[in-house]
């Protein structure tokens, strides 16, 4: 699945972009891109593979101690693993279902090199836009915001490496298809649509 960059985590919170589309299986659909970046860099930059985690920066260290509900159990142990990550992208999609906003489709992909989260709900006139995109962004910020940020940082070794090994996938793919690139970041620059989504699968299964 090809997803056309809309948003990408600015180190603070991800970012929630709405767009209306046209009818799907005669339901009016509006459609919203949540971007988390477990794999995009954020302000600070993700640790050098391999190595261990840097010191938690202070506006993390805030979010981590100011955690409330389902975030404050999964980072009271002072480690974030992919299934805590799971775990509150359900806790988020519930959220939104408890506030009466119905979702047509939700998907979540932690190897997506274009975001994690992408989530389609029914209706397209202003209220419901205003409404669903309101409920989404609290239900972001309250339950998954707070492990996502300080998964960077508390993610497990074993993770660490996970994605260090994936990282170097991508760069090799990018440069088995022609592509002059030093690192994963510059990978993910250089990558058109379909080589993006090329390189996705199948570092992802390998």
């Amino acid at each position: 699945m090809t997803r056309t960059p809309l948003a990408r985590l600015d180190g603070l919170a991800p970012a929630s972009t709405t767009r209306p589309v046209a009818n799907h299986a005669g339901r009016d659909l509006l459609v919203v891109f949540l971007v988390a970046a477990l794999l995009t860099a954020s302000c600070g930059g993700r640790s050098t593979p391999g190595q261990a985690s840097p010191d938690i920066p202070p506006h993390i260290a805030d979010i981590i101690a100011s955690a409330d509900g389902l975030p404050a159990e999964v980072l009271s142990d002072g480690e974030v693993t992919l299934a805590e990550i799971e775990r509150s992208v359900l806790a988020y999609r519930a959220c939104v279902e408890d506030e009466g906003v119905e979702i047509d489709q939700f998907d979540f992909d932690p190897f997506g090199l274009e975001g994690d989260i992408s989530v389609s709900f029914v209706g397209r006139d202003s209220a419901t836009v205003v409404r669903a995109d309101e409920v989404s962004r609290e239900c972001m910020a309250k339950l998954y915001e707070p492990v996502a940020l300080a998964y960077e940082y508390l993610m497990p070794e074993s993770e660490r490496e996970m994605w260090s090994d994936f990282e170097k996938r991508i760069v090799e793919c990018a440069r088995a298809h022609g592509l002059k690139v030093d690192n994963f970041n510059g990978a993910l620059r250089a990558f058109t649509d379909e080589m993006r989504e090329l390189c996705e699968a199948v570092s992802a299964t390998r």
